[in-house]
């Protein structure tokens, strides 16, 4: 699977036989999707940051809400969470996606405000490859994302929904998470350098969980 980063929360899962666009934003975040088409498209809530579905090319498949899905062979399963701390009472709701493709189970947390309950970490439990917010502002703080990844130790975290150099975005960059974490931008053996897209199979996982960052500035 290839996995490519557009910014904000949008990622494009390249697999095998099907592949996923998450959370499409429109021009206005000053990011550009440059005409991606994909085959399903997840949908974590209804902000127009992360429902731009028009904005990408083709007729795939929208998947929006909780329940239990099969898209041309990639099983996904949506549960309910909230997008702050109050049960929704400010924001609303959220969807974390988990997602089955290429025998590998991935997880998009959208725009989660809060630490997940026990009954969400148990479904989360053994998520090879884990997208996360680490920007702050309307979901987790980086220093709770931080601590979501020690407990949940998946054998790859991507960080998401945090400010870059193209984006127009109250949110803070991704190198407070990165600091919470123990990882960093310099040189090191903790050092965390931005790479244009992440290959990887079940017979490739990082022995031990490491933090992939992706580079959305194309």
């Amino acid at each position: 699977m290839d996995i490519t980063y557009s910014g904000h929360s949008c990622f494009h899962l390249l697999g095998r036989t099907t592949d996923v666009i998450t959370d499409p934003f429109p021009p206005e975040t000053g990011l550009t999707l440059n005409g991606a088409s994909a085959n399903i498209l997840t949908v974590s809530h209804a902000h127009q940051r992360h429902c731009y579905t028009e904005g990408v090319a083709g007729e795939g498949r929208v998947v929006a809400g909780p329940g239990e899905y099969e898209v041309r062979g990639a099983i996904i399963q949506g549960i309910s969470s909230f997008h702050d701390s109050e049960r929704g009472k400010s924001r609303g709701r959220n969807t974390v996606f988990i997602l089955e493709m290429d025998s590998l189970r991935l997880a998009h947390l959208g725009d989660i405000g809060h630490m997940p309950d026990a009954k969400l970490m148990e479904a989360l439990k053994g998520v090879d490859v884990l997208f996360l917010p680490v920007g702050g502002h309307s979901t987790i703080t980086p220093e709770e994302a931080a601590q979501v990844v020690r407990q949940l130790r998946p054998r790859v975290a991507i960080p998401m929904h945090y400010a870059t150099g193209t984006s127009r975005s109250p949110l803070c960059g991704v190198e407070r998470f990165l600091k919470a974490v123990g990882a960093g931008t310099g040189e090191g053996d903790n050092s965390t350098v931005a790479r244009p897209r992440l290959s990887v199979s079940l017979s490739t996982l990082p022995p031990a969980p490491q933090i992939v960052v992706l580079d959305c500035s194309r």
